[in-house]
């Protein structure tokens, strides 16, 4: 089925198991405001793969031996499940870890305690389900909390196939938070 729509957001398109097929030529919105539509069509389907699964057991890969990996990899959106080793104390205050240039990071907590150093707002600690931001041009360094086990980020980051750049610190070792 392929159809087109004069309204905002307004169109519609064939899916082959659940996917748009690459390629496939549909008819889109001409605009938000509407106005008509035209022809388009993707390079990538975004669909399920090694990276993109529609679900991920938190608790089973917190009490595996494994040290991160990435998790959701569109193009446009990343998402890293970062593990934090047990701390006995947080790295010094000299460590700044990094930043990204027009471009946020965001973690949700999935297992244990995480501790952000944020510039301008300090340490910030996250519990089981909280969401810490870092907005962009901040440096930002994400630990598990001291004396509190292991902890697990969901680390979300936009333009991972477009260029995300992290900038370090000359004196500090790159990805060494």
């Amino acid at each position: 089925m392929t159809g087109r729509g004069s309204g905002a957001g307004i169109g519609a398109y064939a899916a082959r198991n659940g996917q748009p097929d690459k390629g496939e030529a549909r008819w889109a919105p001409h605009s938000a405001t509407g106005g008509g539509s035209f022809k388009t069509k993707i390079t990538s389907t975004g669909g399920y793969d090694s990276f993109n699964v529609p679900f991920f057991n938190v608790t089973e890969y917190g009490d595996s031996k494994r040290t991160g990996e990435r998790f959701l990899y569109d193009g446009h959106t990343s998402s890293n499940l970062n593990i934090g080793i047990n701390l006995t104390e947080l790295p010094p205050a000299t460590n700044w870890g990094h930043w990204h240039a027009n471009m946020v990071e965001l973690w949700v907590n999935v297992y244990g305690n995480v501790c952000a150093l944020i510039s301008g707002v300090g340490v910030v600690h996250g519990e089981l389900g909280d969401v810490i931001n870092a907005n962009e041009e901040r440096w930002h360094r994400a630990t598990s909390c001291p004396n509190t086990g292991k902890s697990i980020r969901m680390a979300m980051t936009p333009r991972s196939k477009e260029g995300q750049v992290h900038y370090y610190q000359v004196d500090q070792r790159p990805g060494g938070q």
